[in-house]
């Protein structure tokens, strides 16, 4: 994006991927703190009980993960519309794109560390490979495209792009299926489009909210 768009475009952009960014962090200590310890226990007797491990501790991460991206689709306007001058009012929307990557990101990793635990270290690279060629043509031919939106978009898809490689082999290994992610998936996009369709038909309801959120943070 540096290369691409005017060095004042590029800081916004990065102001709003702060908040996708920081819940993709906690997100990523839930998988460490419960995810990478059962598998690994479940891995000792040899693999077998890795399927079920993986079952039990999506019933935890995944419910997070969906607040985590509704918390990305409702948090980022209201926290950039207060907390920064107009100036800034495009991080609001670049936040909640981001919210898609978050999504994604969490997928692949928890994937891949499933394939780990088994003993298979390969498809995490190639899935990192393969994420990275894709968010790189997705990126520029995106930004050709939509500007920064293209470009996020095209981050969201190389990430997405990683995580069909490792869950292609989670299936083929039947040490999961993809079902769960798919409903929780859908349960994240109903409300978040609700959201983005009550900002965009003028909702009253966040601008009466803001002098109150503004003196709870500020005082």
């Amino acid at each position: 994006l540096g290369r691409l768009a005017p060095l004042g475009q590029l800081g916004v952009y990065m102001i709003g991927m702060t908040v996708p960014n920081m819940l993709r962090e906690l997100l990523g200590q839930v998988s460490g703190s419960v995810l990478i310890p059962a598998l690994s226990e479940a891995n000792r007797p040899g693999g077998a009980g890795i399927p079920r491990a993986y079952a039990a501790t999506r019933r935890v991460t995944l419910p997070t993960a969906v607040v985590a991206t509704l918390a990305s689709v409702v948090v980022a306007p209201v926290f950039f519309g207060n907390l920064y001058d107009s100036r800034y009012a495009d991080a609001g929307w670049i936040g909640q794109l981001g919210a898609l990557r978050l999504w994604f990101s969490y997928l692949q990793v928890t994937a891949c560390s499933t394939l780990f635990a088994y003993g298979d270290a390969r498809i995490w690279a190639i899935s990192s490979g393969v994420a990275t060629l894709i968010t790189g043509i997705g990126c520029v031919m995106g930004f050709q495209l939509a500007g920064v939106a293209g470009l996020i978009l095209g981050l969201a898809l190389g990430t997405f792009a990683g995580y069909v490689v490792a869950v292609i082999q989670l299936e083929r290994l039947e040490l999961a299926s993809v079902r769960p992610e798919i409903g929780y998936g859908l349960v994240a996009a109903l409300p978040a489009i609700a959201v983005l369709g009550a900002e965009r038909s003028g909702a009253e309801l966040i601008p009466e909210l803001i002098p109150g959120f503004r003196t709870l943070v500020c005082g």
